[in-house]
């Protein structure tokens, strides 16, 4: 049978001080985007992107709307920045909403909605790849961009999305659900904008696809460091010590 008390043992308040210790997490969230307000990303500090005239981005509904499929995958359209920082070690977390009501590609290395983060050291970054059908990661092989890992989705309804990236190692969530996880990517050879620092896009950046979607508030959180696992063993390890002298310090002043 479990016990409750009022007043927790030395054990529980030690166990759950050591949790939160390790448990780390997202500092507050810093808000990118916000569809709600009405604006464009362009009015909110993004630099925008529209190689044709058939590209269509417009806002309503509390949701981006962003159409490239007019030029028949010729067109380029999106948005970037590049005051924010994404630093790949310590870590960082972006989070975001997504539907994609279409998409079109002409090649199999290709999407027509990406997501682009590249670190603060741009070999730490990564390309994310949107399809009708699939999540998927671009490598980056003998100087040429091709499809890698990817995950089975049905992107067509909306998904809350949330990529984590720390100690060079990124995560991709959807609703809570685990997609894609892994090592980050160097695209830094390539150049632009790849050898940009604290580089942010998200829109279509090749003439080999296109894509209708609904882009949702984007934001970004600085992860709290953890300790390392030798770290956390040694303070363990001080807190059991402690733990033992707070209890033979009970067993000493009991009655006979």
């Amino acid at each position: 049978m479990l016990r409750t008390t009022r007043n927790p043992s030395l054990a529980t308040r030690v166990i759950g001080a050591l949790a939160l210790v390790l448990a780390g997490g997202a500092a507050q969230a810093l808000s990118l985007y916000d569809p709600t307000a009405g604006m464009l990303p362009s009015a909110q500090g993004w630099l925008s992107l529209c190689s044709q005239p058939q590209c269509s981005a417009q806002v309503g509904d509390g949701v981006l709307a962003l159409d490239t499929l007019g030029a028949g995958n010729g067109a380029q359209a999106g948005f970037s920045r590049l005051d924010q920082v994404l630093d790949a070690e310590a870590g960082y977390r972006l989070d975001f909403g997504l539907r994609v009501l279409d998409e079109s590609h002409a090649s199999a290395d290709r999407a027509g909605f990406v997501l682009i983060a590249v670190g603060s050291v741009p070999s730490q970054s990564l390309e994310i790849g949107f399809w009708k059908d699939q999540v998927w990661v671009y490598d980056y092989d003998g100087g040429a961009f091709v499809k890698g890992a990817s995950a089975a989705l049905d992107t067509t309804t909306w998904h809350d999305y949330s990529l984590s990236v720390q100690a060079g190692r990124f995560s991709l969530r959807a609703d809570g659900h685990a997609l894609l996880d892994g090592l980050l990517e160097d695209y830094s050879g390539f150049g632009m904008p790849y050898d940009l620092r604290n580089f942010l896009f998200l829109g279509d950046d090749t003439r080999s696809a296109g894509a209708a979607v609904q882009l949702g508030a984007v934001s970004l959180s600085a992860v709290t460091p953890v300790p390392e696992p030798a770290g956390a063993a040694s303070m363990l390890g001080g807190l059991l010590l402690v733990m033992g002298a707070a209890r033979a310090g009970r067993r000493s002043s009991r009655p006979g």
